[in-house]
């Protein structure tokens, strides 16, 4: 319970941090405009390619590190396997870290692992099974 809270935190704060990222980018590109369209056009080609590249480098690192804090699985604890939180598929607890990425089989009552090595099963506690029908002759 208190995991699940932590991560909902978690993820609440980073998509608050990334709003306010985007907002304040956005808003400094706005204000900047004019002196940068006068400082570029002051500066030779090859170094706005350079300052281009610069912040061509820097946008692909801080999405890069976006990417990596925001965790893309998350933990069931009921049914013991991870959920990638785009797809909703269930990983395999053991096999999530090795490659390929294999998502787990879904059955009626569970999960299974795929992976060469592991084979692992995982139970699905919500699971009713159905009731066996007796074949009486009396009708």
């Amino acid at each position: 319970m208190l995991k699940s809270v932590v991560e909902k935190l978690t993820v609440h704060m980073l998509s608050k941090i990334l709003l306010g990222l985007s907002v304040s980018v956005t808003a400094l590109a706005i204000w900047a405009q004019q002196g940068v369209i006068l400082l570029a056009a002051s500066l030779s080609p090859s170094v706005v390619a350079l300052l281009l590249a610069v912040a061509l480098v820097l946008v692909l690192a801080l999405s890069a590190l976006v990417f990596y804090l925001f965790p893309s699985f998350k933990y069931v604890p009921k049914f013991q396997v991870y959920e990638h939180r785009v797809s909703g598929l269930y990983y395999c607890p053991k096999c999530r870290n090795k490659k390929p990425l294999t998502p787990l089989i879904t059955k009626p009552d569970g999960w299974r692992c795929t992976f060469n090595d592991c084979r692992q099963w995982y139970a699905n506690p919500d699971y009713i099974p159905p009731k066996k029908i007796s074949r009486n002759d009396d009708f």
